[in-house]
């Protein structure tokens, strides 16, 4: 990679790869801004930071936040990356959700436990 512009464009191309659009902002505060099914889900700033669209709820965001993950791990401070990686993973279905769902588990076993105590 030669400079910080032929790596927006691989970035960018890889939205696109996972169903992202991205167009040139109309505003002149953003340099791009990216399109999930024909929503706007999100505007490229030009501080090289994505800024959600808050009145916008998008179902692969966790998608999104592993691929700009990556880009802040590559471009950006690295601890930035590392975390934004972890939301990406805690937003995804095998984060919080497999998370509650093991909890609900050794719940129900701590109750089956009491009532084998219990009653015998």
């Amino acid at each position: 990679m030669r400079s910080k512009t032929d790596f927006y464009r691989l970035f960018f191309e890889q939205l696109a790869r996972k169903g992202f659009d991205v167009k040139r902002s109309q505003s002149s505060d953003y340099i791009a801004d990216i399109y999930y099914k024909n929503q706007l889900v999100a505007y490229f700033s030009k501080a090289d930071t994505v800024i959600q669209n808050p009145f916008v709820a998008v179902k692969d965001i966790s998608t999104f936040c592993a691929l700009w993950g990556v880009f802040q791990l590559i471009v950006g401070p690295r601890h930035n990356g590392v975390i934004v990686l972890i939301l990406a993973f805690l937003i995804s279905p095998y984060g919080l959700p497999m998370a509650a769902i093991w909890l609900l588990g050794k719940v129900q076993d701590l109750k089956f436990a009491i009532q084998d105590k219990i009653y015998g």
